[in-house]
């Protein structure tokens, strides 16, 4: 299977952009639906954007290994992979406020937890990503 090659961002570091096109577009598509209140769809669309975010952070994660062996400035690829997670993190919690509003609470909590465990270990617990993801769950438990 031929991978498309990664391309360079701004700061000069790379990131595979088809990972990143491929799971940006998902999520527009679950916008779409969501905008129609089509909640079964957007949920599809926002499930099948997670495994190419997370291709992509793997992938530079990688690269960023190799980039610290050979004694490269990994300062730019950082930034790219935490602006992915950050992305990969707000689309989980999307999902997770999609299936408080069809009172899935078991769905929405996993939803929510993913964040505050990932979140917690690559962004940090101060994040507010992690603290906003930590209320939903508190506030999903209060309501089921």
């Amino acid at each position: 299977e031929e991978k498309s090659p990664s391309t360079k961002t701004e700061a000069g570091s790379k990131l595979s952009v088809d990972d990143i096109h491929i799971a940006r577009t998902l999520v527009y598509l679950g916008d779409l639906h969501e905008k129609k209140d089509e909640l079964e769809d957007a949920l599809k669309a926002f499930h099948a954007a997670v495994p190419y975010f997370e291709q992509a952070i793997d992938t530079s994660s990688c690269e960023l290994f190799t980039m610290t062996e050979q004694g490269e400035d990994t300062s730019a690829l950082n930034n790219a992979v935490d602006d992915t997670q950050i992305e990969l993190f707000f689309v989980l919690a999307r999902m997770g406020g999609l299936y408080r509003r069809k009172n899935d609470i078991g769905n929405a909590l996993q939803c929510f937890d993913i964040i505050v465990h990932k979140g917690t270990a690559e962004l940090g617990q101060d994040h507010v990503l992690v603290k906003l993801a930590l209320i939903s769950v508190e506030s999903t438990k209060s309501s089921a």
